[in-house]
Order: structure tokens, then sequence, then C-alpha cells
């Protein structure tokens, strides 16, 4: 059974996010729908993107850090353990480096279509490891 649009989309930002946040750790990122959508966004788009952020701010998934009139996030210690550990799915990688890989990805049209073949298994694998829902 796949997931409902809405759940997908949400593990696509989460993952395009958790990517980001790895590879800039420990420095905190300005994290805005131009770089979730890679491009201009509707106000829907925007308003999903923004509820995807204050979510794993709100339940703990990262830390969000006043930085002038925006807020830039921060990979916390449990996300960043989560994040180090082995990818299920090839050991030899952490899951964030694994994530990172995907997310740069997505922005190709190969990389659209290995991030939604991986789908639910990858995106569970994050989900799972991250603790959000699955």
């Amino acid at each position: 059974m796949s997931a409902p649009d809405n759940i997908a989309l949400f593990h696509t930002q989460v993952v395009k996010i958790f990517g980001e946040l790895y590879l800039k750790h420990p420095r905190g990122v300005y994290i805005d729908p131009l770089f979730i959508y890679g491009r201009d966004a509707d106000d829907d788009e925007i308003e999903f993107a923004e509820a995807t952020i204050r979510y794993l701010v709100e339940n703990g998934y990262v830390n969000a850090e006043p930085a002038g009139e925006y807020e830039e996030l921060r990979l916390n210690a449990q996300s960043w353990a989560a994040l180090d550990k082995p990818n299920p799915l090839d050991p030899k990688t952490s899951l964030g480096r694994s994530i990172a890989n995907w997310s740069k990805d997505a922005a190709s049209s190969a990389g659209k279509d290995g991030v939604s073949a991986l789908g639910g298994t990858a995106l569970k694998a994050v989900a799972i490891a991250l603790g959000l829902p699955a």
C-alpha cells in the first residue's frame, strides 16, 4: 500500500531537509520553499513546506535558532545520532550521507526517478531511523 500524497511529499521534504542539514552540520541552515522545491512555490506549497519544518522543530528533530529575520535549522543530538548510523540499505554508508546523496540527486530527472523508486524502502528507513511516521 502506498502512502497518501501528503505523506509521500512530507517524507520527500524530510529527506531534502535532513540531507542539507547533515552536509552542513554543525552549522545552522536557512531552509526555504525555494530550496525544498527547487523553484518558486505557490501558496499551498509554501504552506506545506513551512508545516513540515514546523513539525520537525516542534517535535524535537531539529533546533531552530534566530538568524536575523529568519530562523536557521540545525540538527540536534538525537537527529545527528540517527543520521550517523549505518544505512540499513547500504551499511557501508551512513544514513545521513545516503540521504544527502538522494537529496542532491532529486534535482535531476534521474534523481527524481531514483528517489521515487526508493520511495517506500528508503523513505521508510529514514522515517523509522528518525522516529517519524512511516
